[in-house]
């Protein structure tokens, strides 16, 4: 095994492109630089999103309101709300002078889809304009990884708390969303500690919600984590990044758009690209350590070109130089030393073997297919599973989790629940064959926090 000089490449987080410095979002014109925001009509397109443009930093219409400007900074003007989004009554855009900024039913439906957004009536809630915006402009049932479905009444033991709904993803523990109806302010539970402050009131937790979105696909407007921590910083200075979860999310949704077709394979991944989370401890092979049973062309190339991280707390990839055995080989000759090596599957002669899988196993690749799996020998009894779908989302998931933790690090984010909630569902999307089953290897290893892949 050939070891592979460090190297550098562009950081996935931070890409950004410009974007046009005239736009227009719910009555504020986003102005050319070096002239004022105006108020005027919208000439929106069905549809139409800007996940951090003029729209997100609407403020109180009739007083002071900050307008994002052509050159990302925060400049405050006194322009009043006159005109409005054109389906937008008067007194529903004054609705929210005790809310933080100004959300329209208009928007939440181009948002979310129409169909996507519940209204709900919630006399319980003494804070009048959340109750009014929940009845009038609404919720999306799902967003961000959040479910909303509020209690009619304050919940048990919440401290007079509401829950607006939970948290979480795939197999994921859920925790609750609440509500302090006296207040409007919005509460996240987490699973060590006291509920911390998630949004200031319900119009930006539904702004939050759509610029999640907008991000967590990987495929929307380019945002880097920057730019969107900083709107935070500016429309809700009360949040603590350490303990927030929109700094968390915005901070990790940036690392979806990495995940880029490959060919032949499922993701693209290049030297690059791991070098920036595992400099010098990747190493590509020579042709002569591929046995022939590697027939899956994908697969070989993968192998030579960029190769394998040894990350050795979890995966320990073999480095001694040596062919690759198939696993036929391998338990022929643990057999002549131990005689409790169990036999091995039917169809291990085109199983080759890579390295060792903690919790007792070995990590294979089918080379016929490209399929990752794994001989685990440490139970009563021997049983061979799924980990990958092939050499590409292997890597691609060890890029993520150790570019997660250089992020939390980055940028001192630390809620352990949706540091879960996030990893399992970027990387489920990018490899659902890996998250298939309950149980599978790398929901074990990201939950339980085994050798240090949680947060």
């Amino acid at each position: 095994m050939r070891r592979r000089p460090g190297g550098t490449g562009c950081d996935w987080g931070s890409r950004t492109r410009s974007r046009p410095v005239t736009s227009v979002r719910g009555g504020w014109r986003r102005s050319a630089r070096g002239t004022s925001p105006t108020c005027s009509t919208p000439t929106r397109r069905p549809g139409a999103f800007s996940a951090t443009s003029d729209w997100s930093t609407r403020r109180r219409c009739g007083s002071a309101a900050w307008v994002r400007t052509s050159t990302c900074s925060w400049t405050p003007t006194t322009a009043g709300c006159t005109a409005g989004i054109a389906t937008t009554r008067r007194e529903d855009c004054c609705m929210a002078d005790a809310l933080r900024i100004v959300i329209t039913r208009r928007d939440v439906e181009e948002w979310f889809g129409s169909d996507e957004v519940v209204r709900y009536d919630l006399p319980a809630i003494a804070h009048e304009p959340t109750r009014r915006f929940l009845a009038e402009v609404g919720l999306p049932r799902r967003a961000a990884l959040i479910g909303f479905a509020p209690d009619a009444e304050p919940a048990p033991g919440r401290d007079g708390r509401i829950v607006l709904g939970a948290y979480g993803s795939l197999r994921t523990a859920d925790q609750a969303v609440l509500l302090d109806g006296a207040t409007g302010r919005v509460y996240a539970e987490e699973r060590y500690g006291d509920p911390a402050l998630m949004s200031v009131d319900v119009s930006t937790l539904v702004r939050n919600c759509a610029l999640a979105e907008a991000i967590r696909p990987g495929r929307g407007p380019v945002r880097t984590a920057e730019e969107l921590i900083d709107l935070l910083g500016e429309t809700e200075p009360e949040l603590n990044p350490g303990h927030s979860f929109w700094h968390t999310s915005f901070a990790l949704w940036q690392l979806r758009r990495a995940a880029l077709p490959g060919e032949g394979l499922a993701v693209r991944i290049t030297p690059a690209m791991l070098d920036l989370v595992y400099e010098n401890e990747f190493s590509g092979y020579d042709e002569r350590q591929l046995p022939a049973a590697i027939t899956h062309e994908p697969t070989r190339r993968f192998l030579l070109d960029v190769g394998l991280i040894d990350a050795w707390a979890y995966l320990d990839m073999r480095s001694d130089g040596k062919p690759l055995p198939t696993l036929a080989e391998l338990a022929a000759e643990r057999r002549a030393d131990w005689d409790d090596e169990p036999e091995p599957p039917a169809d291990a002669e085109h199983l080759v073997v890579l390295g060792y899988v903690s919790e007792d196993g070995d990590l294979l690749v089918d080379g016929r297919t490209g399929v990752v799996r794994r001989w685990n020998t440490g139970g009563d009894e021997p049983f061979l599973d799924t980990l990958d779908t092939d050499l590409s989302t292997l890597a691609f998931t060890m890029w993520v989790i150790g570019r997660m933790h250089r992020q939390g690090e980055r940028f001192g984010i630390g809620i352990h629940d949706v540091w879960e909630s996030i990893a399992v569902d970027l990387l489920s999307s990018v490899d659902p064959l890996a998250w298939a089953e309950p149980g599978s290897y790398w929901e074990e290893m990201i939950l339980d926090g085994i050798n240090g892949l949680g947060p």
